[in-house]
């Protein structure tokens, strides 16, 4: 079980400040977090990823699931679904352990090219996944990382 400080946090981005998180030990699909400054005009959404361990890149294994938090003393349990759809004649994504967790606003972004139009973060990075894996092209990505607009949790 998670132990969370009411007025400690053991974690720092730039994106999010500070912020506790964790892994229920018994079921990788259960996380709880609680954030410091929460922001009650926009959804943090919280996409559940897979990284080989000592790899620097990550894939993300199910959809996002985004709640609002506003509340500091509040602690929040979020439940992943590991319901990517694979590519034909690949290891189902379902079959991977959830090794961290990627952090985003639900919120509407200009990003560089290659993308056309400001955007939802969310589906930018959904966007950047599906074209890597369609074509392996990385632009979208590369300009989702540019942005700066999200954490990278690993457990």
């Amino acid at each position: 079980m998670c132990e969370f400080s009411k007025k400690s946090f053991s974690h720092y981005s730039k994106f999010l400040n500070h912020y506790n998180i964790c892994q229920d030990p018994g079921n990788d699909k259960i996380v709880r977090i609680q954030l410091e400054k929460g922001n009650d005009q926009v959804k943090y959404c919280f996409i559940p990823t897979y990284s080989q361990d000592g790899g620097d890149k990550s894939i993300f294994i199910g959809e996002p699931r985004c709640l609002l938090i506003s509340d500091s003393r509040k602690i929040h349990e979020i439940e992943f679904l590991k319901n990517r759809p694979s590519p034909k004649g690949s290891l189902p994504f379902s079959k991977f352990p959830i090794k961290g967790v990627l952090i985003i606003k639900d919120e509407v972004l200009d990003f560089l090219a290659p993308f056309k139009a400001p955007l939802p973060a969310p589906n930018a990075y959904l966007k950047c996944a599906e074209v890597l894996d369609l074509t392996g092209d990385d632009s979208y990505c590369l300009a989702f990382k540019e942005m700066g607009r999200y954490s990278l949790h690993s457990f």
